[in-house]
Parts: C-alpha cells; sequence; structure tokens
C-alpha cells in the first residue's frame, strides 16, 4: 500500500469513528489531484461542493521554506519530528489539544476517554517521564489552572 493511499484510509477511518472531528493534514508535496483527495476521501467523484465541505478536512501546507532544504527529502523523515513540533507550537494554540497519529494507526472505537483518564489520573507521572506536552507548556498554564 502507497503512503498516500495509508494517509486516505487514515482519514477514513477517523472519520467512521468520529464523523464531526475537524482532521487538519500537513500537504508535504501532494499534486492537486491528491490534495483534493486527502481532502474528500470518499468523494473523490462528485462535484458537488456543499457536501464537500461537510468533510471536515483541512489540508494546510507545511512550512518547508523554514527549514534547511534537506528537510525536503521526504524519505529521511527528518521532516517527522518537525511537524510534531511544528504542532506543539501553533496548532496547539489553536485547539487546545493536538492527537498526533501516523498513518498506521487504526481506530477499532471511540477511546479517548481511556486516554484522556489515564493522562488526568497519572498527570504528573507522564510529564515527568515522558515529557508530555500540553498547552499550559506552549502558552503558559490553562485558565482554570491560575489562581
Amino acid at each position: 500500500m502507497t503512503r498516500f493511499v495509508n494517509k486516505v484510509w487514515k482519514i477514513a477511518n477517523v472519520r467512521g469513528v468520529w464523523p464531526q472531528q475537524k482532521i487538519i493534514v500537513y500537504d508535504l508535496g501532494l499534486n492537486a489531484s491528491s490534495a483534493e483527495d486527502v481532502k474528500h476521501p470518499f468523494l473523490a467523484s462528485t462535484n458537488d461542493k456543499l457536501l464537500k465541505s461537510k468533510c471536515f478536512v483541512e489540508l494546510r501546507p507545511f512550512p518547508f521554506d523554514r527549514y534547511p532544504l534537506y528537510v525536503r527529502n521526504l524519505k529521511e523523515y527528518r521532516w517527522k519530528p518537525l511537524i510534531i513540533a511544528f504542532l506543539l507550537q501553533m496548532v496547539l494554540k489553536e485547539f487546545g489539544a493536538v492527537w498526533y497519529m501516523d498513518a498506521s494507526v487504526r481506530w477499532m472505537s471511540d477511546s479517548r476517554d481511556v486516554v484522556y483518564n489515564e493522562v488526568t489520573c497519572r498527570r504528573n507521572y507522564w510529564s515527568r517521564n515522558l515529557r508530555l506536552v500540553t498547552s499550559e507548556y506552549v502558552s503558559g498554564p490553562l485558565e482554570k489552572d491560575r489562581g
């Protein structure tokens, strides 16, 4: 399976578990046709703009211009930690939480509560041992934590 097809299946998997959840995909060099397929994986054959607007998939360009040229060599995966860092710096401020998922990850059901409960219950353990990054580390304490 090609990486592109794997990514489209990832979107389909997330969409199947969370139909209304916004998905942001970073474009690492897609052609126009592939970009449309990523934004609308189920609707590649339709031109219905209203239907496509309901898919909640946003394609954003990755800012390669901020990094050395060798980062553009996708087969070396030097972009991967940069995307994660970029997400933590930029997108976390925008949404308050980020789930980075590699294209190979598959969700069988909505088990976010299990993850949230684990992180909440063991917050000090995770942040000390795994350097869990929350919005507090990026933009200061959350409003409810101030005070």
